[in-house]
C-alpha cells in the first residue's frame, strides 16, 4: 500500500525570518499565527483548499483565536499536493462582519519550504441606484469614501458604479443631483448607508429637492502623507456654511481602515483636528463628510500611505515540546510482582491532540522498595492525562482508581500517587436489570438515549445530598446522591457521573461507597434543558467502601458543561461573585471567571455585536448552590458571620471551588463537596469616599442622588400594585431605619430622592421627620411640590437650610414625563455661589406595552429607549428654561436615568452640553446597580460646562448594589427572629436569623447613591421667577350685546419659590380691577359688549413679581337664537372615570319629543359612533334641561335624568344629538378632527372644568366661539 506523507502547514505573519522544520514523516500539530494585526481586525479565518492527487479532496476552514493583536489556531496534517491558502481578516464576529484584509496564494506542498503571503486591504465596487430624479438634475454624482462616479440618468432614475471602495460595514453614500446649465448648482441630494465586503454590492438612494444650502467642500490638511505602521497622523478639517438659515452640525471622518470618528460642531465655520494611529499598512483613503442642520452634506477626501515594518513569511511549526515526567507510585501491596502505569492521552474537541502523542502509554514501573514503584516518561507539554496503575501478583491483577495530572507549558513536573485499589465489581450482587456503564447511559447528546428504560449502574458515591428531615419537616438536601464511574470511558464527550433521585426515601450510602443502583433513566426538567438522572430506584447495593474519585478540572469559558454533568469537578480559577439576587431565597449565587461583569453598554456602544458580547460574558459564568431544595434557607448560606456585620458582597472571590456539577432551572450549578472559602475582596464601607479632591474643605458643598426603593408611608398588606412599598409596619420601620442610616452617612447638603410615594408630600415629610430625629435637630427641609405627574412614585429634593437658601423651584410638567423632573435653585451660604439641581427618574427598561421604537431592539438598551431619548431632549429644554429664569448657568442633573453610560439618552445629554461626571469615577467602580449579574451605572450626575470646573469630586457609594437582596427591608424571603406579622401568604412568615443588625447603612436601596462635591464661586442670588400663565383658553370672540366671560384656574398659574398669588387684576377697557377667585377659579366678565377690545390680565405673587398677558377679543353680529335642542354643557373627564356628563337645553317655547333620538360620541379622529344612549325616549320641556351622567354618578349633587357607561376622552373627541340619523347639534373639543366639530373645536377642559355654551340659547356653529371652560354646574330636567 502506498504510504501518504503528512505535512502540517502553519501561517506565520510576523517579522521573524527563520523557518522551523518538521522531522520527515512525523505527524505533529500545526500552529497558525497571524501577528501584528491592525486594531480594527476582530477575527481571522484561513481557508486551505487542495487540488490534485492526495490533496484533491482536502478542504479546511479555520477560525483563528484573536488576542492582543495576534491570531492563532492549530491545523492537523495535510497530504502532499497543491493547495490554495486564503487568509481573511474581518472587522467583527457577527453576521454582518466585513472582510478588511485578504491574502491568497497557490503553492505545491511537497516539503517544508516557506510560503510568503501578504494581507492586502480589500476594495470592492458599489452600484448606486438613485430614484426621484427631476429634470433639472441632469448631472447625478455618487460619492463614497473619497471615490465618486457619475450615474447615468434614465427618466426619474439614475444608475452607476463606484469602483475601488475600501470595504466597510457602514459606508456613507452621498448622491447629488446638479443642473449643468446653472453652473452645476445643487438641486437634489440624498444619502444612505451601505455594507460592502469582498463581493461587490449595491444600494438605493432616494433624492429629495434641496431648498437649503449645503456646506462648502471641506478643506483637508494632513501633517504627513506617509507614516510607519503604528505611527500617528493629524488631520485638520476646515468646514464652512454659507447663508443665514442653517449652521454646521457634524463632521464625520472615515479613516479608510474600517474605523470612523464623529464630532458634533456648530456655527457657520469650524476648524477641527483629528489624530489617528494606523496599525495596518498600505494606502488609506480618508473621507470627510460635513453635515448641516438642514441635513445636507458635502464631502472631500485625501490619502495617507502606511508603511509596513516587516516581511510576512509562512512557516511550519514542529508542535508541542516534550517534558520528562518521573512517576512515583507508593502504597503498592507487598508481594506485588509487576506494576504498570497506563497513561491515557487527551481526546475530543476540547483541544487538538499532538500528532506525535500516542493514544495510550503503558509503562512498566521499577520497584524502589517499601511499596514504592517508579519510572520516567517524556510527554508533550500543556496537556492533561489520566493515570491508572495495575499491580500484578501471579495471575491476579488489581487496578487502581483513576487520577489525572497535567504537564506544564514550561518548567519541570513530577507525579506522585498512592495506589488505591479500584472497587471490585465481584462484590456486587447480580444486576436485576441490564448493566450499563454510566458514560453509556449519559451519552454525548443533551438527553440520554435510554430514557424510560430500567438499567443498573455501578460507581462511586461522590456526594450525598439526599433530603434530611426533622420529624416530617424537610430541612435540607436536593433529594438524591451522585454516582461516578470509577474509571470513566476516556471519552471527553460523555459524562462519567449521574444523579440518583431518591425523593423522600433515603438510601443508606456514604461518600466513597462503591455502589450498584437499579432505576429508571429520566430527564428532569423541560427539554432541552434537562438533568439526566436515575429515578424510581428499586435496588441499591454497597459493594465496597473508601473509594476515592479525583475531581476533574474544568476551566472557563464554561461552554460545554453537559459532558461533566453530575461529575466531581474543581475550578482552579479565581471566581468572583457577580450576582446575589437569589442568595436569600434559593441559596445560590452567580460566579464569574472574568471578575465583576459589567453591562456591555456601560462603557461602549455595543449594538453592533451585543449578542456576541453578552454570550461571551455568560460563557464565563457559573452558579454555586447550597444543595438545599428548600426556599428561604435558614441560615442564609455563604455569609461571613465572623462579625456582627454579616458579609457577602458582589466582588468577593473564591478559589478552587470543588463540588458536583448539578443542572437545574436552566443553569449548571456547583454543589460544593468541600466548603468554599470566600475572600472578602470587596469590603463594606460605612461611609462614601471623600469628594473633596483638591478643593477647600471649608467651602465643600455636597450634593447626593439617592434612591429610596419605594418609600411609601401607606402600607401595602394586600400587595396592591399601586402601593409599592412596605407591606406591614415591621417592613416599614426597617426601611425607614435603613434609609435614615444611609442618608445620614451621606450627610449631603442637598439630596435628590427617587421612588418617593406620590401622595402629595406626606411620605416625603415623614422621611424628613425621621431623618431630623436621627440628627436630633431640624437638619433638613423638603421642597414641597405636592402630587406631581401620573406615576405612583415621584422624585423629591431635600436640603439643609443651615447651609443653603432655597431660591426657587420648578416642576417640568411636559407630558413626556410620568415622573416629572424637579429643579431647585440654591445659594450656598458659605460661598454665595448659586446653582440648580434637577432631580430625575426616567422611564424604566421593563417592556410592558412597549411597541415600535420603544420595543426591545436587541441593542442592549432594553425597552422604552425612544421614550427615554425624548425625555432627555425635553430635559435639555427644561434646563434652558431654568437657566433663563434663574439667570445662572450652573446646573447639575441627578437621578436614575434608567440608561447605562454609553446609551442613547446619555449621549443626548452630553451632546447637549453636559459633562457626565460619572466618567471621573474609575471604571472598575463605575456602577450603581446590578441586574442579571451585570453591574452598571443607571444613576447619573451631569453638569453644565460652567459648573464642571467647580466640581471637586464624585463617588458612587457601593452600600447597596453589592449587597444581597436578602439584606434589604423586606421580609417575604427571609427567616427573621421575632417576626410574627401575618402576611397574606402564611408560608412566608419570617422565622430565623436577620442579617441586618440595625447599625449600618447596607442595602437601604437597590441602587447605590451618587455623591458630588462642589466649591462654588460667588454669585448674586437671582431674583425669584415671575408667575407664568397664558390666556389660550379665553374666548377670542363674543356676540354683540352679549356678556363676555373668561375663566382662569389658579392651578394653571405657575409660581416660583413656593410663592402665593397676591392678586389677579383684569382690564376689559376700563382699567385694571381686582378679580377674586371662587373655588380656585377667577371669572372675568364684560357686559353688553358692542365693540372689539383687548383683555389684559396681570398676576402678582407674594414675591412682588408680576406678569401681564393680553388677548384681542372680536365682536360678532348678534344671534337670532336657536330653534332646536342644543348641547349646552359637557364634562369630558372628571377626577374619576364616572364624573362625565352631557347636558341638553331646549331654547324653544315648546316641548320637544326626543323619542327615537340618540346621544352618541366619537373619538378625536373617529369616523364611527359610540352610542351613549340609544333611545332617549322622553321629552324635554320648553326652556328646560335634560342631563345625562355616568352610571351611579350624581354630578355636583344634581341627579342625572339618564345614564350612560361609555367613557369620553379628556383630550379630544365629539358628542352629538342625533334624531332619525341626522345630527341636530354637536360639539367637538380638544384635538378632535371628526365630523362633530362645528367650525373650530372647543378647547379641552381640565379634570376640574366643563364646557358651557355661552349664551345658552345661541348657536353660531363654531364650537370654539359657542363654548367656554367653567367650573362644572350641571342642570337636570327640574331646572
Amino acid at each position: 500500500m502506498k504510504r501518504t506523507s503528512l505535512l502540517s502547514a502553519a501561517l506565520l505573519i510576523t517579522a521573524c525570518s527563520q523557518n522551523a522544520q518538521l522531522p520527515p514523516d512525523v505527524q505533529g500539530h500545526a500552529s497558525v499565527r497571524v501577528l501584528a494585526l491592525p486594531a480594527e481586525v476582530k477575527s481571522v479565518t484561513l481557508d486551505v483548499v487542495g487540488s490534485g492527487g492526495d490533496a484533491a479532496n482536502v478542504t479546511r476552514s479555520i477560525d483563528l483565536t484573536l488576542a492582543n493583536g495576534t491570531a492563532t489556531a492549530t491545523v492537523d496534517g495535510l497530504p502532499k499536493g497543491n493547495y490554495t491558502f486564503t487568509a481573511r481578516a474581518f472587522d467583527g464576529t457577527d453576521a454582518d462582519k466585513v472582510v478588511l484584509y485578504k491574502a491568497s496564494k497557490t503553492v505545491a506542498v511537497t516539503s517544508n519550504a516557506g510560503v510568503d503571503l501578504r494581507l492586502n486591504r480589500v476594495t470592492s465596487a458599489l452600484t448606486v441606484n438613485a430614484t426621484g430624479v427631476i429634470a433639472k438634475s441632469n448631472v447625478v454624482v455618487a460619492k463614497v469614501a473619497g471615490q465618486e462616479a457619475r450615474l447615468v440618468v434614465n427618466g426619474t432614475t439614475a444608475t452607476g458604479t463606484v469602483q475601488g471602495i475600501p470595504t466597510s460595514r457602514a459606508l456613507n453614500v452621498l448622491v447629488e443631483g446638479r443642473e449643468l446649465e446653472a453652473n452645476l448648482a445643487l438641486r437634489q441630494q440624498g444619502s444612505a448607508t451601505a455594507r460592502l465586503s469582498e463581493a461587490d454590492g449595491s444600494v438605493s438612494v432616494a433624492l429629495t429637492d434641496v431648498t437649503a444650502v449645503a456646506p462648502a467642500t471641506p478643506t483637508l490638511t494632513l501633517d504627513k502623507t506617509e507614516v510607519l505602521s503604528g505611527g500617528s497622523v493629524k488631520l485638520t478639517v476646515n468646514a464652512a456654511q454659507s447663508g443665514a438659515t442653517d449652521t454646521l452640525s457634524k463632521i464625520t471622518v472615515a479613516w479608510g481602515d474600517g474605523t470612523t470618528t464623529f464630532r458634533n460642531v456648530s456655527g457657520a465655520s469650524a476648524t477641527e483636528s483629528f489624530d489617528k494611529t494606523y496599525t495596518g499598512e498600505g494606502p488609506q483613503t480618508i473621507t470627510v463628510t460635513v453635515d448641516n442642520t438642514a441635513n445636507l452634506s458635502n464631502t472631500a477626501s485625501t490619502s495617507v500611505r502606511v508603511i509596513g515594518t516587516a516581511d510576512v513569511p509562512v512557516t511550519v511549526d514542529i508542535g508541542a515540546e516534550l517534558v520528562s515526567v518521573p512517576f512515583t507510585i507508593s502504597g503498592v501491596p507487598a508481594g506485588t510482582e509487576r506494576v504498570q502505569a497506563v497513561i491515557t492521552a487527551p481526546l475530543g474537541a476540547q483541544r487538538v491532540r499532538p500528532q506525535a502523542l500516542q493514544g495510550q502509554y503503558v509503562v512498566e514501573l521499577v520497584p524502589r522498595g517499601g511499596g514504592v514503584w517508579g519510572a520516567t516518561l517524556s510527554l508533550p507539554r500543556g496537556f492533561e492525562y489520566t493515570l491508572v496503575t495495575k499491580a500484578t501478583t501471579g495471575a491476579t491483577t488489581v487496578e487502581s482508581t483513576s487520577s489525572t495530572f497535567a504537564t506544564p507549558a514550561s518548567g519541570d513536573v513530577a507525579v506522585s500517587k498512592t495506589f488505591e485499589p479500584r472497587a471490585s465489581a465481584d462484590a456486587c450482587p447480580t444486576p436485576t436489570a441490564t448493566l450499563r456503564t454510566i458514560p453509556a447511559v449519559q451519552g454525548s447528546a443533551a438527553a440520554s438515549s435510554f430514557v424510560g428504560q430500567v438499567v443498573t449502574i455501578r460507581g462511586v458515591v461522590t456526594a450525598d445530598q439526599q433530603y434530611t428531615f426533622d420529624g416530617s419537616t424537610r430541612t435540607n438536601g436536593i433529594g438524591g446522591f451522585y454516582v461516578q464511574d470509577a474509571s470513566g470511558d476516556a471519552d471527553s464527550s460523555t459524562s462519567d457521573a449521574i444523579f440518583v433521585f431518591t425523593g423522600n426515601t433515603r438510601q443508606n450510602v456514604q461518600v466513597g461507597d462503591f455502589v450498584q443502583v437499579t432505576g429508571s433513566v429520566a430527564e428532569f426538567g423541560t427539554a432541552p434543558n434537562t438533568l439526566t438522572q436515575l429515578t424510581g430506584i428499586t435496588a441499591v447495593a454497597k459493594c465496597s467502601s473508601t473509594v476515592s474519585i479525583d475531581a476533574t478540572t474544568i476551566t472557563a469559558p464554561f461552554n460545554s458543561l453537559e459532558r461533566y454533568e453530575g461529575m466531581l469537578v474543581r475550578i482552579p480559577q479565581t471566581l468572583t461573585i457577580t450576582e446575589t439576587f437569589q442568595l436569600g431565597q434559593f441559596g445560590e449565587m452567580s460566579l464569574s471567571a472574568t471578575g465583576r461583569q459589567f453591562n456591555p453598554t456601560n462603557f461602549a456602544d455595543t449594538r453592533a455585536n451585543q449578542a456576541a458580547v453578552t454570550a461571551d460574558l455568560l460563557a464565563n459564568r457559573i452558579k454555586i448552590d447550597d444543595a438545599n431544595a428548600n426556599s428561604n434557607p435558614n441560615p442564609v448560606p455563604y455569609i461571613d458571620r465572623s462579625s456582627a456585620q454579616k458579609l457577602r458582597r458582589i466582588g468577593d472571590t473564591v478559589n478552587n471551588l470543588t463540588g458536583v456539577l448539578y443542572f437545574g432551572n436552566g443553569s449548571f450549578k456547583v454543589q460544593p463537596t468541600v466548603a468554599p472559602t470566600f475572600v472578602n475582596t470587596n469590603p463594606r464601607t460605612n461611609a462614601p469616599e471623600s469628594v473633596l479632591g483638591n478643593g477647600d474643605s471649608a467651602k465643600l458643598l455636597k450634593i447626593a442622588g439617592a434612591n429610596v426603593l419605594n418609600y411609601f408611608n401607606e402600607l401595602n398588606p394586600t400587595y396592591n400594585s399601586a402601593l409599592r412599598g412596605a407591606n406591614n409596619e415591621i417592613e416599614f420601620n426597617r426601611q425607614k431605619t435603613k434609609i435614615v442610616l444611609g442618608l445620614k452617612a451621606l450627610d449631603a447638603d442637598v439630596v435628590t430622592l427617587m421612588e418617593m410615594q406620590n401622595n402629595g408630600d406626606l411620605a416625603l415629610n415623614d422621611l424628613v421627620s425621621a431623618l431630623n430625629a436621627a440628627y436630633g435637630r431640624t437638619e433638613y427641609a423638603a421642597v414641597q411640590t405636592g402630587k406631581i405627574g401620573t406615576d405612583a412614585i415621584k422624585v423629591a429634593v431635600i436640603y439643609k437650610p443651615g447651609r443653603v437658601n432655597l431660591v426657587s423651584f420648578a416642576v417640568d410638567n411636559n407630558s413626556v414625563f410620568s415622573r416629572p423632573p424637579i429643579a431647585a435653585t440654591f445659594q450656598d451660604k458659605v460661598t454665595s455661589g448659586t446653582f440648580t439641581v434637577i432631580a430625575n427618574h426616567f422611564k424604566s427598561k421593563g417592556c410592558g406595552s412597549a411597541t415600535g421604537l420603544n420595543a426591545d431592539l436587541s441593542d442592549g438598551q432594553g425597552c422604552w429607549n425612544q421614550l427615554r431619548k425624548e425625555q432627555a431632549t425635553a430635559l435639555l429644554d427644561f434646563v434652558t428654561q431654568i437657566k433663563t429664569n434663574t439667570k445662572d448657568n450652573d446646573v447639575l442633573v441627578m437621578g436614575d436615568l434608567n440608561s447605562y453610560g454609553a446609551e442613547d439618552p446619555i449621549n443626548v445629554l452630553t451632546s447637549g452640553g453636559f459633562e457626565s461626571l460619572n466618567l471621573r469615577v474609575p471604571a472598575e467602580k463605575r456602577y450603581s446597580y446590578v441586574f442579571d449579574g451585570f453591574s452598571g451605572y443607571l444613576d447619573h450626575a451631569l453638569s453644565t460646562a460652567s459648573l464642571s470646573s467647580q466640581v471637586t469630586g464624585i463617588t458612587e457609594w457601593h452600600a447597596n448594589s453589592d449587597e444581597p437582596t436578602v439584606f434589604d427591608y423586606q421580609v417575604e424571603f427571609r427567616n427573621t427572629p421575632g417576626c410574627v406579622v401575618d402576611l397574606p401568604t402564611t408560608s412566608n412568615k419570617c422565622l430565623g436569623e436577620d442579617p441586618f443588625d440595625g447599625s449600618i447603612a447596607n442595602r437601604y436601596s437597590d441602587h447605590d447613591s451618587v455623591l458630588v462635591g462642589l466649591n462654588l464661586t460667588a454669585d448674586q442670588a437671582p431674583a425669584p421667577a415671575a408667575p407664568t400663565f397664558n390666556l389660550n383658553d379665553a374666548p377670542s370672540t363674543v356676540q354683540s350685546g352679549q356678556t363676555y366671560t373668561a375663566t382662569l384656574n389658579a392651578s394653571s398659574i405657575t409660581l416660583a419659590n413656593g410663592a402665593t398669588i397676591s392678586k389677579l387684576e383684569a382690564d376689559t377697557g376700563a382699567g385694571y380691577q381686582i378679580v377674586e377667585a371662587s373655588n380656585g377659579v377667577y371669572t372675568i366678565t364684560k357686559a353688553n359688549v358692542t365693540a372689539n377690545f383687548t383683555l389684559k390680565v396681570k398676576v402678582t405673587d407674594s414675591n412682588s413679581q408680576a406678569t401681564e398677558q393680553t388677548k384681542a377679543v372680536t365682536v360678532n353680529a348678534p344671534s337670532t337664537g336657536a330653534s332646536y335642542v342644543l348641547i349646552s354643557q359637557v364634562r369630558t373627564a372628571g377626577a374619576t372615570a364616572s364624573d362625565e356628563f352631557v347636558e341638553l337645553y331646549n331654547p324653544t317655547s315648546a316641548s320637544v319629543d326626543l323619542t327615537g333620538c340618540s346621544l352618541v360620541y366619537r373619538s378625536a379622529a373617529g369616523t364611527s359612533d359610540v352610542t351613549l344612549v340609544s333611545n332617549i325616549n322622553r321629552s324635554i320641556g320648553a326652556n328646560k334641561f335634560l342631563l345625562f351622567g355616568g352610571a351611579g354618578y350624581v354630578p355636583n349633587g344634581v341627579a342625572a335624568d339618564l345614564a350612560f357607561t361609555a367613557g369620553l376622552s379628556g383630550t379630544g373627541g365629539g358628542v352629538a344629538l342625533k334624531c332619525n340619523s341626522l345630527v341636530v347639534d354637536s360639539l367637538g373639543f380638544g384635538t378632535a378632527t371628526n365630523a362633530f366639530v362645528e367650525g373650530t373645536a372647543a378647547p379641552a377642559p381640565t379634570t376640574a372644568e366643563s364646557l358651557l355654551r355661552t349664551p345658552i340659547d345661541k348657536d353660531t356653529n363654531n364650537n370654539s366661539v359657542d363654548f367656554v371652560k367653567v367650573t362644572p354646574a350641571p342642570r337636570n330636567s327640574s331646572n
